[in-house]
């Protein structure tokens, strides 16, 4: 059985924004839920606050256009 795992818009964000730091159970997460051992659980407002952060990235700079696009398309 997969365990399943409650995630936030902050723990995605910490993964995913550049100069953002993930700590290691975070990066451990993913890294599982790349192996298909765990399921993440979220907010069903997760996918929006994340769009948000990422736009707010591009807008201040932190992270260029494309790459932001990248992030909100997968």
């Amino acid at each position: 059985m997969v365990r399943k795992v409650v995630i936030d818009a902050s723990a995605v964000l910490s993964y995913l924004l550049p100069n953002e730091t993930a700590t290691t159970e975070i990066k451990n997460l993913f890294n599982e839920y790349s192996k298909g051992n765990i399921q993440f659980v979220s907010p069903s407002l997760l996918k929006i606050e994340v769009a948000n952060a990422i736009r707010t990235a591009v807008l201040r700079k932190r992270m260029s256009k494309s790459v932001g696009k990248k992030m909100i398309k997968a």
